[in-house]
């Protein structure tokens, strides 16, 4: 398969994956159509991505994707990993985000973290030495009320 086709598959892939979550009414009903889907572990990746993607492109706070999220987390080891991955990559680049991505960023994975769906040690990559990092820690422990 030559980068093209594979540019394509991975285009492809997204946007299946984004259309089986937008099309679903539950949490319970996405997973049954992803688990039915019989992906392979290497589009784990592509299936955590459009669920935060899709999250924080929201105006408000949906449920859907974190429940989605959690029950993926706790049904598969390896989407626990990669959501822990995917927390450390973002991280790292937060200070690209907006304010209110950051802040739906921080909702995601609060809730991740208050279900015990990833490892609270993620939080040991924050630093205080950004105004973002400080923002984020804010909205980190002022959504728990959320839930």
């Amino acid at each position: 398969m030559g980068v093209k086709n594979t540019k394509s598959f991975e285009d492809h892939m997204k946007k299946n994956i984004y259309l089986l979550i937008m099309s679903s009414l539950s949490p319970d009903e996405i997973l049954h159509k992803i688990f039915k889907l019989k992906v392979s572990k290497n589009l784990y990746v592509y299936i955590s991505t459009i669920l935060i993607e899709a999250f924080i492109s929201e105006k408000s706070y949906k449920d859907i994707y974190t429940k989605v999220a959690e029950k993926l987390c706790k049904k598969k080891t390896q989407f626990k990993i990669i959501f822990e991955e995917s927390y450390c990559e973002i991280y790292k680049n937060l200070h690209k985000l907006s304010s209110d991505k950051t802040k739906m960023i921080a909702q995601f994975f609060s809730y991740l973290i208050s279900t015990n769906s990833i490892s609270s040690n993620v939080l040991n990559l924050i630093h205080f030495s950004l105004t973002v990092t400080i923002i984020y820690i804010e909205f980190n422990f002022y959504t728990k009320n959320i839930y």
